[in-house]
């Protein structure tokens, strides 16, 4: 995601990497946030499926295209840094 919001962005490769395991598990027996994420660690390694369809046909909406919410994302960050300047 980090990698495509800098693409639309037209800026450079913002280099995130993936964290090897051995180094989580080992900052975990130092940081109880970095031990919880044990536990959600199976949504990085596999495919992580998810499905809103019941969602949409029980509320008629439907989710926001990535490229659409990260074009978002970027143009409310660029008013908000000229607003700041």
């Amino acid at each position: 995601v980090a990698g495509r919001m800098c693409e639309l962005a037209g800026v450079g490769d913002p280099g995130v990497k993936a964290m090897p395991h051995w180094v989580l598990r080992a900052g975990g027996l130092v940081s109880p946030m970095l031990a919880e994420l044990e536990e959600l660690r199976y949504q990085f390694v596999r495919p992580f499926v998810m499905d809103s369809s019941d969602f949409q046909t029980t509320f008629g909406v439907r989710p926001t295209p990535m490229d659409e919410a990260l074009a978002a994302t970027i143009a409310w960050w660029r008013d908000r840094l000229a607003r700041a300047a």
